[in-house]
């Protein structure tokens, strides 16, 4: 079975993100614009990418490779 993948919006401290791994999805980023939220994500979550961004500003292609 393929492993689903998780990009957590306004992420905060990554709680969303906590139970999708425990129900075995792989959360590849967090995004939220408060810096200290950001800073606990990426504590609690070493293998995924924390990102300090403005959603409201943020355009998709952000998050390509392209």
């Amino acid at each position: 079975m393929t492993q689903l993948t998780v990009i957590d919006l306004f992420s905060g401290a990554g709680g969303i993100s906590h139970g999708f791994e425990q129900a075995g999805f792989r959360v590849v980023a967090g995004i939220d614009f408060e810096r200290d939220a950001v800073e606990t994500f990426k504590a609690n979550h070493k293998d995924a990418i924390g990102l300090e961004k403005d959603l409201a500003k943020l355009r998709p292609r952000f998050l390509t490779d392209d």
